[in-house]
């Protein structure tokens, strides 16, 4: 259970009680971002594996990580490595989303003029 004693820490940030120390955590995870194009916290990727999504595909799809501008350029390495925490895995056993590039090239100016046809 938890206390309703504030969260004191110790030298180096770690709570003094045992008690205490389930919850610091959750507090310290949700302050950490791990996709900073989404604002996908540590916290965020844990309840998705909690909630049984422990591949990086479902997780993406869950939380809505390695979907900004970067495509997870920036945070894909760092999610990977949290999963495989999480799940006792490796990293290297955590497989990345298959990339789906598209079919054939595509002129912006194309889709540009299909916004302006009249219709």
């Amino acid at each position: 259970m938890l206390s309703s004693r504030p969260v004191r820490a110790g030298p180096i940030g770690q709570p003094r009680s045992e008690e205490s120390a389930g919850y610091a955590h959750l507090m310290l995870s949700a302050k950490i971002i791990v996709c900073l194009c989404r604002d996908v916290t540590a916290g965020d990727v844990e309840r998705a594996v909690a909630a049984g999504y422990t591949d990086l595909e479902t997780v993406k799809r869950f939380t809505g990580a390695l979907t900004g501008p970067c495509q997870g350029q920036t945070c894909d390495d760092a999610i990977r490595r949290l999963i495989a925490q999480l799940t006792g895995r490796t990293p290297d056993d955590v497989p990345r989303p298959v990339a789906r590039p598209p079919v054939a090239p595509l002129r912006m100016g194309t889709l540009a003029a299909r916004d302006e046809a009249p219709g």
